[in-house]
């Protein structure tokens, strides 16, 4: 289990970072909070075996997309995602083809 002084500064963290998100500055933002996560938040949760990911998630009625965070257990680095799961986890390229539409 993950201590709770890892979790608050993960949160922390992710807040400073989602301060600096500015309107229609969405890919730099993005790029900055990717960065981060696998820079910062990812090897610190790693030991623990977490791993944070940044999600799109279905457009909402107007047609604005959805964007968050996802935390999941790994067990092993080299383990893929099972095909009968959907995976919604953003990767580089994904993310940047998410804001542009």
């Amino acid at each position: 289990s993950v201590p709770p002084t890892i979790w608050y500064r993960l949160v922390a963290g992710l807040n400073a970072q989602l301060r600096l998100v500015r309107r229609g500055h969405l890919r730099t933002s993005f790029c900055l909070i990717m960065n981060w996560l696998e820079t910062h938040a990812n090897p610190t949760l790693s030991p623990y075996g977490v791993h944070v990911d940044l999600a799109c998630f279905q457009p909402i009625a107007c047609g604005y997309r959805q964007f968050g965070l996802t935390v999941h257990s790994v067990e092993d680095e080299s383990t893929q995602p099972s095909v009968e799961e959907p995976n919604v986890t953003l990767t580089n390229n994904d993310w940047r083809k998410a804001v542009d539409d």
